[in-house]
């Protein structure tokens, strides 16, 4: 008993709870402060790597804007905005 109530409070310090508002947060910081994020950064926070749209020097994915706005080394770097409704 006492096993498995340390096994249990072992593996849920290891996988912290789930926040599905969490990578809004994160695009909402990286919007109002301006800052550029690589596509690894951008793939980290939302699970997915940005494309441009055919043509375009933007993708769009689950209410956010990604605009590519440069390079750093071999990485896209990225501008988010929020879309509006």
């Amino acid at each position: 008993m006492l096993l498995e109530s340390l096994v249990g409070a072992v593996i849920q310090n290891m996988n912290p709870p789930f926040n599905p508002l969490q990578k809004h947060l994160d695009l909402i910081k990286c919007e109002e402060k301006k800052i550029l994020l690589t596509t690894k950064e951008v793939e980290e926070i939302i699970g997915r790597k940005p494309r441009k749209i055919k043509g375009e020097s933007y993708g769009i994915i689950g209410g956010w804007k990604f605009i590519a706005k440069g390079r750093s080394g071999n990485q896209i770097l990225w501008q988010v905005e929020q879309l509006k409704v």
